[in-house]
């Protein structure tokens, strides 16, 4: 996968002062693609017990286009400044190798973005459900993120157990 990284820009909403310029606010995006966390059902239960509309499995492994990544001049160019908002994951077979290439873009600013992926030391070894974000907090909310949905294994130490039956609910 090859995965761009950058700011972006969204609409301010009403009766609201935002930072961004030309009165927008500040988002950020992986391959264009700005992450929203689910509001009704976990993720992971939405996994577990097959639950569709959560989320889509069609996250980009490459960025909608190419352009010199690196190049702050290039601003101006409206689908990536406003990057599309959606729950998009990459589904993954258990057992599956991924090269994941990161590039920052110079999009709104040029900033380091340090990436984490949860549940793993980069050995991939686990079936479930795993966040991919920037270590920068604010970003989060910003949408630079994504998931990795990795699919249950042959066997049942390889297959997601059920989840606790005190889980709270979202």
């Amino acid at each position: 996968m090859f995965v761009t990284i950058g700011l972006a820009l969204d609409v301010c909403p009403a009766n609201t002062t935002c930072q961004g310029p030309l009165a927008t606010k500040f988002s950020a995006s992986m391959n264009n693609e700005s992450f929203v966390l689910p509001t009704k059902l976990s993720m992971l239960q939405a996994f577990f017990s097959n639950v569709g509309g959560v989320y889509t499995t069609d996250f980009p492994a490459n960025p909608p286009v190419q352009f010199d990544y690196t190049n702050a001049s290039i601003n101006n160019n409206l689908p990536l400044l406003f990057a599309h908002k959606g729950t998009k994951v990459t589904k993954l077979k258990f057992n599956t190798t991924v090269e994941l290439v990161f590039q920052n873009t110079a999009i709104i600013g040029i900033e380091n973005h340090p990436m984490h992926l949860h549940g793993y030391n980069f050995h991939v070894l686990a079936q479930g459900v795993w966040i991919m974000h920037c270590h920068l907090d604010v970003h989060l909310p910003w949408g630079l993120a994504t998931v990795f949905v990795v699919e249950n294994g042959p066997t049942p130490t390889t297959t997601l157990p059920p989840p606790p039956a005190d889980l709270p609910q979202c």
